[in-house]
C-alpha cells in the first residue's frame, strides 16, 4: 500500500517558547481534526476549520490544503478526495485521507504533524475518521500548559499504543521508551 506521513521533530535540546507553542498549536489542531466526529455529508471545508482554528487564533494560517486522498499503487494524491477551505468533498465510509496542519515562519522553521486517516462509520448518521499512523510526536516540542485533558489523554494514550506495537521489533528500545512516555 501507499503511505504519507510527515514528522517534525527536534534534532538538538535547543527549543525556543515561540517553537513549542508553535509545534503545539499545529498538533492541537491535528489532533481536533484527527478526533472529529462529523455528520454525514458534511462538506471537507467545514472540517478544514477544525485544524486551522488555533492557528487562526494567533493570526498564522498555511497555504497548503490541510489533507488529501491517498490511494494504492503509490498515487499518493488520489483524487478529488481532500480537506481544504475551498474543497466540496463529502466523505464515504471507506475513504483515506491525510491530516497534514502546519505553519511556517519564513527564515526560521516550518512545522507540520501528517497522519493518515480512514473514514468510518461512527453511527447511522455520523462519521468519524480512524488514524492509520503511529509515529510519536516529539515530546520536547509540546507545551503541556497548551494542552487540555483531553488532548493530553489522548497523546499518551497513542504514544503507549505505539510503545506496546513496536517494543518487540524495535532494536532501540531505551529510545522508544522515551518517546512515547507520558507527557
Amino acid at each position: 500500500g501507499t503511505n504519507d506521513m510527515t514528522r517534525t521533530v527536534l534534532f538538538n535540546n535547543t527549543v525556543s517558547e515561540e517553537l513549542k507553542n508553535d509545534y503545539t498549536l499545529v498538533l492541537k489542531g491535528h489532533l481536533a481534526l484527527l478526533n472529529a466526529i462529523f455528520p454525514n455529508d458534511t462538506k471537507a471545508s467545514v472540517l478544514d476549520g477544525l485544524a486551522r482554528q488555533y492557528l487562526w487564533q494567533i493570526g498564522y494560517d498555511y497555504g497548503h490544503g490541510t489533507g488529501h486522498g491517498v490511494g494504492n499503487f503509490l498515487n499518493v494524491h488520489e483524487g478529488k478526495i481532500r480537506i481544504s477551505k475551498f474543497s466540496d468533498t463529502i466523505f464515504k465510509e471507506g475513504h483515506l485521507i491525510s491530516c497534514e496542519p502546519g505553519i511556517y515562519k519564513e527564515n526560521k522553521y516550518g512545522i507540520r504533524i501528517e497522519n493518515l486517516m480512514l473514514v468510518e462509520k461512527h453511527n447511522y448518521e455520523f462519521l468519524k475518521f480512524k488514524n492509520l499512523t503511529f509515529v510519536p510526536y516529539d515530546l520536547r516540542l509540546i507545551n503541556k500548559e497548551m494542552l487540555s485533558k483531553g488532548e493530553i489523554d489522548y497523546i499518551n494514550s497513542y504514544h503507549e499504543q505505539i510503545y506496546n506495537m513496536y517494543i518487540e521489533k524495535i532494536e532501540d528500545k531505551d529510545w522508544l521508551k522515551s518517546a512515547t512516555t507520558k507527557i
